[in-house]
């Protein structure tokens, strides 16, 4: 608006020279005078709210600066993460693999012993939500037969038998979290889920007769919990003795990089196989779950001692 302004006054000084020449009317000069004088207060209000815009956002800007040095690490590194719509999502699914991991015995609908002499290598069974009309879970069921020309047993779904499926049924006792005995699974038969007829097996059976869903499950508590609890001994060790090597220094120091250098020659795979095989074969499975989660610590921890 405050290029009008000269614009305006130039008008203003043409109608008052021709008013004076006698060739203007004195309203005409009047209502320029008041053109111009609107013209000024009109910049005059713009240049106000701009600067009261400048005002505002400043503010704005500084109570964000001041709200960002305020916020704890954690709090910027929570920040960050939420506006991260990638990390968001791989998060919350890595969220549900652990949260599946943690109930799999209750998610699961038979046990890791449990075996079905007559399902050996059965197909997958699908679930059918509707029979006739209603909402009714099944399973179709699955005949077994022997195969004449190559002598080896078959097995395919039969949709002639359909069985029930109901949810929070009793099944076969375990222990949820390895403490507290139960014996109710999410989904299974109805009317029981013993180790024969009426079973359900989502992804079919293997050589031995066992479920398969079942497996992946319960496995999964290992695959996801061992690199978790490797990762978090590598983690307290390298930390300490990165702690250890920079506040001592001298011949501490000196020890602790050679084993590092040491440690870090070899090669990670070769080496992980190498310690793998020492495991005694007669170890329970527990002990061998701990054996490897400290085999992973123990060549992780260098990388994060060196920072």
């Amino acid at each position: 608006m405050s290029s009008r302004t000269p614009t305006a006054n130039t008008a203003v000084d043409t109608v008052t020279n021709g008013a004076r020449n006698g060739h203007v009317d004195p309203a005409l000069v009047a209502q320029s005078a008041q053109l111009f004088d609107l013209y000024r207060e009109l910049d005059q209000r713009l240049q106000q709210e701009r600067y009261a815009e400048d005002i505002i956002v400043g503010a704005a800007d500084h109570a964000a600066d001041e709200e960002r040095y305020s916020l704890s690490q954690w709090q910027l590194m929570w920040r960050k993460f939420v506006r991260n719509r990638a990390a968001l999502v791989g998060g919350i699914v890595i969220g549900l693999f652990y949260l599946t991991a943690l109930f799999a015995n209750f998610l699961s609908p038979y046990t890791l012993t449990t075996r079905f002499r007559d399902r050996v290598y059965v197909p997958p069974q699908g679930i059918h939500l509707f029979d006739e009309g209603r909402f009714a879970p099944f399973a179709y069921g699955v005949k077994t037969g022997l195969n004449i020309d190559t002598l080896e047993r078959v097995s395919e779904i039969d949709p002639t038998v359909k069985y029930p499926l109901r949810f929070f049924v009793k099944g076969e006792p375990y222990k949820l979290f390895g403490l507290i005995p139960a014996e109710r699974h999410l989904f299974g038969v109805a009317g029981g889920q013993g180790a024969g007829e009426g079973a359900i097996n989502l992804l079919g059976t293997d050589r031995q007769g066992r479920d398969m869903f079942t497996r992946i499950l319960i496995g999964s508590q290992v695959s996801l919990t061992i690199g978790l609890v490797g990762v978090a001994l590598s983690l307290s060790l390298g930390t300490v003795l990165g702690v250890v090597s920079g506040f001592f220094g001298g011949w501490i120091d000196d020890v602790i990089q050679r084993a590092i250098e040491l440690v870090r020659s070899f090669p990670s795979i070769p080496l992980w196989m190498a310690l793998s095989a020492a495991i005694p074969a007669q170890w329970p499975p527990m002990r061998v779950y701990f054996a490897v989660t400290l085999i992973l610590s123990l060549i992780g921890w260098t990388w994060l001692a060196r920072q």
